[in-house]
C-alpha cells in the first residue's frame, strides 16, 4: 500500500502514465490559476462605458434622497423598549423592540417601520404612503386597516380579546 495515489489510479485502469505525467503541472499554483480565469473586465482602459442609462441613476438618486430626507424628518426617536412588534418584509418575519406607547400606535395603524441604510426607522403611515408612492420597491409595513373583513369582528363580538394578551 506504499504506492501513490497515481500509481493506483494506472494500476485500476482509470488513468495512463501520459496522462499522469501531464497533470501535475496544470493549475498547482495560484498564479496559474488566476492566469486561467482571464482578464477581469472586458473593456480596456480607453474605452468607456455608454451613458445610455445615466439619466435614469439620476432619477433613482435623486428619488433615494428625497426618501432619506423624508424619512429622517418625520421618525419618531425615542421608540426602542423592551416589547417585542413582530411585521412581515418581504415575505420574512422580522421583529423590532419598541416601547409601550409606540407597540400601540403600530396596532392600531398610525405608524409604520421602513429600513434605510441597515437601521429601523418608525414613521407615521402618510410619510409611509408617500415613500411607497415615491418607490414601490422600498420595505414600508404598516397595518393596513382596509384589508381587514368587517365580517370577523361581527362572529367574534361576543368574545372579546383580553388586553394583557401577548402573543
Amino acid at each position: 500500500m506504499s504506492d501513490s495515489l497515481r500509481d493506483q489510479l494506472i494500476k485500476a485502469g482509470f488513468s495512463s502514465k501520459e496522462k499522469s505525467k501531464r497533470a501535475p503541472a496544470q493549475g498547482r499554483d495560484e498564479k496559474s490559476w488566476k492566469k486561467s480565469l482571464g482578464p477581469k473586465s472586458s473593456l480596456s482602459a480607453n474605452q468607456t462605458v455608454p451613458l445610455s442609462g445615466s439619466v435614469n441613476v439620476d432619477q433613482k438618486k435623486a428619488i433615494k434622497v428625497k426618501i432619506k430626507q423624508l424619512i429622517e424628518a418625520s421618525c419618531l426617536t425615542d421608540h426602542k423598549g423592551e416589547k417585542p412588534y413582530n411585521h412581515i418584509v418581504n415575505s420574512r418575519v422580522r421583529q423590532v423592540f419598541v416601547n409601550e406607547d409606540a407597540y400601540k400606535k403600530l396596532v392600531e395603524g398610525s405608524l409604520a417601520i421602513t429600513r434605510l441604510n441597515g437601521s429601523t426607522y418608525l414613521i407615521p403611515v402618510t410619510v409611509g404612503r408617500e415613500v411607497k408612492a415615491l418607490n414601490p420597491d422600498w420595505a414600508v409595513s404598516f397595518v393596513d386597516k382596509s384589508d381587514a373583513d368587517p365580517n370577523d369582528d361581527l362572529d367574534y363580538a361576543e368574545h372579546k380579546v383580553p388586553e394583557d394578551l401577548s402573543w
